[in-house]
């Protein structure tokens, strides 16, 4: 009775064993299985599934598109960002370095424009600014006076127009080519300055200015193609048939707006020829200067050189009308 009872107690504790072996089998084995799970959730980059984990605890299986991992999504993520702000920097440093070309060029075009315009108006200020005088001696040459305004022309260096009568011209030669040869100006003043001739018809008329050009070239040696004229007396009151005479022709006629007034009485004093230059010279910017150079104006060159440094002065300078 007492075997039985023993031999019954070593089957239950063989029982018992078994059981506890198989539980640590099991255990064991589900273990291994675990961390198979776990390292294919690793390498997840490498299959076309991700594990999970759902609320309680048990796995979850989903199949995925190439699931990244999280550490080498952020780091891509993070790359991607990188490369695509260095792209919009790359393109952003070329739209402002076009927009700033762009502007280069026009501020460029600018200053060109505006280096272009300030030129321009410098030349039109110049131009209406600066202050010109003609000197210019009426119905020579002579043969005591002309000769003396021409040294005091060298002197200062100052070229003038001498309106020259062609009966003067045949009278001085050696005078007048002196004139030409100092390289001063020749115009026409009519042949005879005798008024009842010059003036008594517009043929009379033409005839004087034509045969005065032909005494110029013929003394001159060569032609002078003088297209400059000034009416015996001005042209103020001539009819205008005498204007366009003189057109017809291909010159121009010159009158004054500044004088010495040498042509007002015999012998005017230095001192009065001066302070008439002054007077209708005014704030003139343009100045054409009436004189003479016949025999009886000796004062107009002792007033010459004092008219010439006060022009200076003012900030003339002299020219010749062509």
């Amino acid at each position: 009775m007492k075997k039985n009872g023993v031999h019954y107690n070593k089957q239950k504790l063989i029982k018992m064993l078994s059981l506890i072996v198989a539980i640590i089998i099991i255990i064991f084995a589900g273990e291994i299985f675990y961390d198979n799970l776990l390292s294919k959730n690793v390498k997840i980059k490498d299959k076309k599934i991700a594990t999970t984990y759902s609320s309680n605890g048990s796995m979850e299986i989903e199949k995925y598109e190439n699931v990244p991992e999280v550490k080498d999504e952020k780091i891509v993520s993070n790359k991607n960002n990188k490369i695509n702000n260095n792209k919009e920097l790359s393109k952003d440093k070329q739209v402002n370095s076009k927009k700033d070309n762009e502007e280069n060029l026009d501020k460029n075009k600018e200053q060109v424009s505006d280096k272009d315009n300030i030129d321009s108006n410098k030349d039109k200020e110049e131009s209406v600014d600066k202050k010109i005088a003609y000197l210019t001696f009426d119905d020579g040459p002579s043969a005591i006076v002309t000769p003396k305004v021409l040294d005091v022309l060298k002197a200062y260096d100052i070229k003038a127009t001498f309106f020259v009568l062609g009966k003067n011209v045949e009278e001085n030669p050696n005078i007048f080519k002196r004139i030409i040869e100092e390289g001063h100006g020749i115009a026409n003043h009519s042949y005879s300055h005798n008024y009842k001739q010059v003036y008594n018809s517009v043929e009379s008329f033409t005839e004087e200015i034509r045969k005065t050009n032909e005494t110029i070239d013929k003394v001159a040696g060569k032609k002078m193609n003088t297209k400059a004229f000034r009416f015996p007396g001005g042209s103020f009151e001539k009819k205008k048939e005498y204007k366009e005479a003189v057109k017809n022709l291909g010159m121009e006629f010159y009158d004054w707006n500044c004088l010495n007034g040498d042509a007002e009485g015999h012998n005017v004093s230095k001192e009065s020829l001066v302070e008439k230059v002054k007077k209708t010279a005014g704030n003139q910017k343009k100045l054409i200067i009436l004189m003479h150079d016949t025999n009886a104006k000796i004062t107009t060159v002792d007033a010459l050189s004092e008219t010439i440094e006060y022009l200076r002065d003012k900030g003339y300078e002299f020219r010749i009308l062509e």
